[in-house]
């Protein structure tokens, strides 16, 4: 069995540290090198060049007429629902639990974005309990506002 005594951990360790030396003098002396090299390369290379502009031919009198033919109108389309919804939190409700409601009755789409919000501004403990009337349109730093800072009704 090998015995490690002081002296042979103190080479050891100045061992590695002497390697470590070479190596970063070895790879800051080549580095400059290495990205001319690689300058000259990004040059040549047809991919890094800009692409040219493409012409188009002139519209001819079997294309003038197709496209006097009435186009076809882009599909409208139709508005979100607007949700509103009166919350009541109650004394002991988790933000998880709030978000729960807020996602189950449509006004936030995806409650890890709420709780993640709440939890990068450090508001998880300033939920606060009440009644508040929020919609679908409002934006999450809004509903965050209203249930840590607003006042019950």
């Amino acid at each position: 069995m090998l015995k490690v005594t002081k002296q042979g951990l103190r080479g050891f360790a100045a061992g590695i540290l002497f390697s470590t030396a070479v190596l970063s003098f070895v790879y800051y002396r080549e580095l400059p090198e290495k990205k001319a090299k690689a300058e000259s390369v990004q040059k040549q290379d047809p991919a890094s060049q800009p692409i040219k502009e493409i012409q188009m031919p002139a519209p001819s009198l079997a294309n003038t007429a197709a496209s006097q033919q009435p186009q076809p109108k882009p599909a409208v389309q139709p508005e979100e629902k607007v949700y509103t919804y009166r919350l009541v939190i109650g004394k002991g409700m988790s933000p998880e639990e709030v978000a729960d409601k807020l996602q189950e009755v449509h006004i936030i789409k995806d409650k890890k974005v709420l709780l993640k919000y709440l939890n990068d501004f450090s508001l998880m403990g300033s939920v606060r309990f009440g009644t508040y009337d929020l919609s679908s349109n409002m934006k999450i730093p809004e509903i965050a506002k209203i249930i840590t800072t607003a006042k019950a009704k």
